[in-house]
């Protein structure tokens, strides 16, 4: 069986709403999975999940470090199975999927772009040249071998980072397939949402997407249905 990782932070929407919506939507759509694992924080709602904690360096610009740092700890907890499916809180799945075979995407060659993501893209660029973009906002399956003698061993004390997914299936030769990225960060409406995800296997939303209601009323109609997770 494939295990679940979810690296947490320990800032979010009222008291982790998007990993409430996330759990349901694996609940509801992912196949073939075994335990979840959260490493970092953890809601007080949450049950039938092994937490154990992990500290983050709070700066920003070592976001994507904290984030290498918590799913190498998994790669060395026996625990967890060989290959997992590394989820983040904001991911929900929209179709059935089985976990085994959940898919390696890209989105197109990384692209240049400005602020501190952009910095990011450099750094990966000048560890492995132009390259496609598989840093999705979507799950991920990481076998724990291959992880631990690829990504963590670039510079991580580098400001902002890389593009962990990227440096991933790069480094490691995996064969991806092109699918459009979505991360939704605002939404004037709960029809331009349903239009925007139509025909989708799966989306992701931005911090701001809950402060006019919209995406909450989306995600309570897609996933209305309390998971075994939830107190």
């Amino acid at each position: 069986m494939i295990d679940i990782v979810i690296p947490l932070g320990n800032r979010s929407y009222k008291n982790y709403t998007e990993l409430r919506f996330c759990l349901r939507s694996i609940a509801k759509h992912l196949k073939g999975y075994g335990n979840v694992f959260i490493i970092g924080t953890c809601p007080d709602w949450i049950q039938n999940i092994t937490h154990f904690p992990a500290e983050d360096d709070p700066r920003n610009r070592f976001r994507d470090r904290n984030i290498v740092n918590k799913i190498t700890a998994a790669c060395k907890d026996g625990r967890i199975s060989q290959d997992f499916l590394m989820v983040h809180d904001d991911h929900f799945l929209l179709d059935d999927i089985e976990a085994k075979h959940f898919p390696y995407v890209h989105h197109g060659p990384v692209s240049i772009t400005g602020g501190q993501y952009g910095y990011t893209k450099q750094n990966t660029i000048g560890v492995l040249g132009e390259v496609n973009d598989h840093d999705s906002h979507c799950p991920i399956l990481f076998n724990k071998n291959k992880f631990v003698n690829s990504v963590p061993t670039v510079d991580w004390n580098k400001w902002y980072g890389h593009l962990v997914k990227t440096l991933y299936c790069v480094m490691n030769g995996i064969e991806a397939e092109y699918y459009p990225d979505m991360k939704i960060r605002w939404a004037d409406t709960v029809e331009e949402v349903k239009q925007a995800i139509a025909g989708r296997r799966w989306f992701s939303i931005g911090d701001r997407c809950f402060e006019n209601g919209v995406m909450i009323k989306v995600l309570e109609e897609l996933y209305s249905e309390k998971s075994i997770y939830e107190r």
